[in-house]
Order: C-alpha cells, then sequence, then structure tokens
C-alpha cells in the first residue's frame, strides 16, 4: 500500500475478520478475491480520498466509501487517509466507531 494509506489497528483487525469470515463461508478462493479487491479499492480511495462522503452524524472529520457488503470509514492525515474501520453494512456503525 503506499505511503497515503494507513491503517488503524482496528481497521487491520477488521480485515482479518472479514478474512475469516469469507474464507469459513464461501471458501479461501473467494476469500483471496474479495480481499484483494478491497485493497484496490483502498489504494484507489487514496488516490482520489473525495470519492468517499462526509459522515458529520457519524463522526465529524470522518468519511465513508462502500464496497461490495462493507464500509470503509476513514479520515484525512497529513498528505493521505487513514481508513479508521471496515464494517459490514448490517453492523450498528455507532457500536464500533469510538
Amino acid at each position: 500500500m503506499t505511503g497515503r494509506l494507513r491503517l488503524s489497528p482496528k481497521a487491520q483487525s477488521d480485515i482479518e475478520d472479514i478474512w475469516n469470515h469469507t474464507s469459513d463461508r464461501w471458501g479461501l478462493t473467494q476469500a483471496e478475491i474479495y480481499l484483494r479487491r478491497l485493497g484496490e479499492r483502498m489504494e484507489l480511495l487514496s488516490e482520489h480520498p473525495h470519492m468517499g462522503h462526509p459522515c458529520p452524524d457519524i463522526r465529524v472529520g470522518y468519511y465513508r466509501f462502500s464496497y461490495e457488503a462493507h464500509i470503509l470509514f476513514y479520515r484525512f492525515v497529513g498528505a493521505g487517509i487513514e481508513v479508521v474501520r471496515i464494517l459490514h453494512k448490517a453492523m450498528d456503525v455507532s457500536r464500533h466507531l469510538d
């Protein structure tokens, strides 16, 4: 990943959870495909950070960007972005963003 993109520890944990769930439910090949494409979307987002939408109702300064069944929450840091969380669309966002 580029220097303009950083993952918080919780976002890294989210990726591990997505991997585990996807590989258990749909197999290793599908998990590899999904995580590769998720990574590609994060790279694209780091190059075009305004593709996401501000979400001041959730947290001032946070943005959201949807990919398939997940929502990436991120913020601007320095010259890049930090992905704070990667949550499933069915999750209660207010419980998982602190």
